[in-house]
């Protein structure tokens, strides 16, 4: 993860608790032979391209995939921070 950037938290499990995430987030995977016994090992993955922006309660507040520009993400996340701080006065 600390190649994507240092701050960045990378969860993990084995192949049913991926697949179970996966499903949850209703987001594709597929990756190439991994051999769980050798976590330093190289592979490829495939995935779907989203982020997801979390509220506090662990709930999703919204989703931006390829489609969104950088300005309407800046937008949206700030239209709910001050949507959260409002509701906090």
């Amino acid at each position: 993860m600390a190649e994507f950037h240092p701050k960045l938290l990378g969860l993990t499990g084995n192949k049913e608790e991926i697949s179970e995430a996966a499903r949850n987030y209703r987001v594709y995977f597929s990756s190439s032979q991994f051999d769980e016994q050798d976590p330093g090992q190289d592979y490829l993955v495939d995935h779907s391209i989203f982020i997801y922006l979390m509220g506090p309660d662990g709930k999703i507040l919204d989703y931006y995939g390829q489609n969104k520009t950088m300005e309407e993400m800046r937008d949206s996340i700030l239209n709910h921070v001050r949507t959260s701080l409002a509701s906090k006065q």
